[in-house]
């Protein structure tokens, strides 16, 4: 990115600055507002308290007043007024990223060095997304996340000190924000300072998404939304292809159809373990029934709802799925002959937009088999006479046929 260059360039903080101080991220909106609180826990009043001089080497850096929710030494939490330091993200990232593994610093600051490392390798790869942010302001978000992104993000997680994301969440008193938040949450504020070099406002004739100066784009969060839809989901559409005659499943058994049908059965399968792959009809049953808190957890609470909207965005890109939401639970579609030709037309387009078509094995994979091969070894050809040498057998496979 061009705009990397401009942030390493900007920061000449030290790591050896920070010795004896804890850091918090303190989120904002938009994120690329949002900052780290140094801060020193040992010292009553906060850092920068009036009898407590400045770090050298920080003096430049911003005093503001911070509530914060700590761990009491007994238990439970309490609130509490520290006088901070204000560290900018565009500070902070070159700082954190290059932090080494043997500074003497505080584990807090490994720990968000760790999460800074992570979030320029996940950004370098392109996942970043426009999104509006809950206040209406024009922001970028690193999404998508695949499988080994989540899992690292929970890694993270569980690896950092609750002085780490001790801000309040504002839902219940004492209570601190979810590490995992707070960790997406700084994500989402290195990629929406990164993105906004000096130079990304010549290459756009707006200064929405590349100005540092904030725009309201509430009138975008449609447009974002169908962006980020299929992208971000925690679970996304799947069509598995059953050709005529050969769905007998339990569920399709009172259901007539036409010999020469080809059915398309609407599947959702989960962002965080694609293995796991669940047939509508089980999902609509799960709204009356519940599902499984494993599977749940990684399905998504909402899989019905973005199983709809996964149908009306499908419906919206190819009309032969316009009638998908006719239904009250749509589960399939039945196309005869002429609208599975254009479907399998349409199957690069659909792919392109993160819909999964699934096939039959019998279809698309190789026919493997294996079958038995006996003869005379060649020590019985030449005349020998040992019994265990009379009959040599072996197995050979064969794939479509072919040894």
């Amino acid at each position: 990115m061009s705009c990397g260059a401009t942030l390493w360039a900007v920061s000449a903080l030290q790591s050896d600055q920070l010795e004896g101080l804890v850091a918090t991220f303190i989120p904002f909106d938009p994120p690329r507002g949002s900052w780290f609180a140094l801060w020193d826990p040992t010292q009553p009043g906060g850092l920068l308290a009036a009898s407590q001089p400045v770090p050298l080497g920080l003096e430049h850096l911003k005093r503001v007043d911070v509530e914060l929710v700590v761990p009491r030494p007994q238990r439970g939490t309490e609130s509490i007024i520290v006088s901070a330091l204000k560290l900018p993200m565009v500070d902070a990232t070159p700082l954190l990223a290059q932090l080494p593994s043997t500074a003497g610093v505080d584990q807090t600051v490994h720990a968000w060095a760790r999460v800074m490392r992570a979030a320029l390798r996940v950004i370098s790869r392109g996942s970043v997304l426009p999104w509006v942010s809950p206040d209406g302001w024009d922001t970028w978000r690193v999404d998508p996340l695949g499988p080994e992104d989540l899992a690292l993000v929970a890694v993270l997680a569980d690896s950092l000190p609750a002085y780490g994301h001790c801000t309040p969440t504002g839902s219940q008193k004492g209570q601190i924000s979810d590490p995992r938040f707070a960790i997406r949450a700084c994500f989402d504020a290195i990629a929406d300072r990164l993105i906004r070099s000096p130079a990304a406002s010549l290459t756009t004739s707006s200064a929405m998404f590349a100005q540092l100066a904030p725009t309201r784009v509430r009138h975008l969060r449609p447009w974002v939304n169908d962006i980020a839809g299929n992208r971000c989901a925690s679970a996304t559409l799947c069509l598995q292809v059953f050709p005529p005659g050969s769905f007998k499943e339990e569920s399709f058994k009172e259901e007539s159809s036409s010999d020469t049908d080809w059915r398309l059965v609407y599947q959702m399968r989960s962002a965080a373990d694609p293995s796991l792959v669940v047939d509508a009809t089980t999902i609509w049953d799960s709204v009356y029934h519940g599902l499984d808190d494993s599977v749940l957890t990684r399905l998504g609470d909402s899989v019905d709802i973005l199983l709809l909207a996964a149908l009306r965005r499908l419906g919206l890109s190819n009309e032969l799925f316009r009638g998908a939401l006719a239904e009250k639970e749509p589960t399939h579609i039945d196309l005869g002959p002429d609208e599975f030709d254009r479907f399998l037309e349409a199957v690069g387009s659909l792919e392109a937009t993160g819909i999964v078509v699934r096939w039959p094995a019998d279809l698309v994979a190789p026919r493997l088999e294996r079958r038995l091969v006996v003869g005379a070894p060649i020590s019985i050809q030449r005349g020998g006479d040992a019994l265990n040498e009379l009959l040599h057998v072996n197995w050979e496979l064969l794939l479509d046929g072919i040894a």
